[in-house]
């Protein structure tokens, strides 16, 4: 059974793969702030102006951002506003960050 699981698993990220190749493949630099969701990224952008290192803390305590401390290839999905953008993890999990954490 647990073999069947996970070949379950790994068919699942055949077709992410795929969709994430034709967007740009850019480099996430290390030191990067993501988060999973458009308001808890417009939420991280207002501490960050605020300086308010708690709120930040806070959101990455609860899951809904993430430091990210090593570089990683990310497909480019789509700017966001305010000089973010929309990135796809290679889990295929989406998430907003900012076009400074991003390069060729």
């Amino acid at each position: 059974m647990v073999r069947y699981v996970h070949q379950l698993c790994l068919l699942a990220l055949i077709p992410l793969a795929a969709n994430a190749s034709e967007y740009p493949q850019m480099t996430l630099q290390a030191d990067s702030i993501i988060c999973f969701d458009s308001d808890d990224w417009a939420e991280m952008i207002a501490a960050s102006v605020d300086e308010d290192e708690a709120a930040m803390q806070r959101l990455i305590n609860k899951g809904a951002c993430r430091h990210v401390t090593q570089s990683t290839q990310v497909s480019y999905l789509d700017p966001a506003a305010g000089g973010g953008a929309l990135i796809q993890l290679r889990s295929g999990k989406t998430a907003y960050t900012a076009d400074a954490f991003l390069s060729n």
